[in-house]
């Protein structure tokens, strides 16, 4: 979470430092990130950088936090509107994902995440959503079998659409022939 300083900034500064923020994120997955070119986009000594922020992590996931959505809170949500029926909840998880996803300026974000994730990342990131967290259920996702299959299973679909730089209806016709081997089983497909 910034730092208050952060949020004190005059509005013009503080949305300056946001979009330069996001453009380094976007153009540079956190690994290849750096604290100098934002400070001299920014225009900013390096010592505010750290009045606003406790280090790059803390940036990065600020960004992911006003940018992207949690996927695990949009899959809940998929399946609070499913009440149960998974084809439905999974249907309408489709159609909130591939909106997320292929938005122009978030699609950059996303690709990092799903191509340059690590267990760092992933540990700061769910403490930095964790501390402003307002669905306590996302916490039971986790350990139940078939969450953890179909989070795997949509994770590497999430994967392989970035490796393969899918069209979005490739990408919806993979998605599709994964949810109906799910729903379905695979015997008997030939393709």
């Amino acid at each position: 979470m910034p730092n208050p300083t952060f949020f004190k900034l005059p509005t013009d500064k503080k949305d300056r430092i946001t979009r330069i923020l996001l453009e380094e994120f976007t153009r540079h997955c956190f690994h290849e990130a750096n604290v100098k070119r934002i400070v001299e986009k920014a225009k900013i000594p390096r010592g505010s950088f750290y009045q606003y922020f406790a280090d790059l992590y803390d940036a990065y996931c600020y960004i992911l936090d006003e940018y992207t959505v949690d996927m695990h809170e949009l899959f809940l949500s998929a399946m609070e509107s499913g009440r149960g029926d998974w084809a439905r909840a999974l249907e309408a998880y489709k159609r909130a994902l591939t909106e997320e996803i292929f938005e122009k300026e978030k699609y950059p974000l996303y690709r990092s995440i799903y191509l340059f994730w690590s267990y760092d990342l992933s540990e700061r990131e769910k403490a930095y959503r964790r501390s402003g967290r307002k669905n306590p259920a996302l916490q039971n996702l986790s350990g139940h079998e078939k969450m953890e299959f179909l989070k795997a299973v949509l994770h590497d679909l999430m994967k392989r659409l970035f490796i393969n730089q899918w069209s979005k209806d490739v990408f919806l016709e993979k998605y599709n022939r994964s949810i109906q081997w799910i729903l379905h089983g695979i015997e008997g497909e030939h393709t």
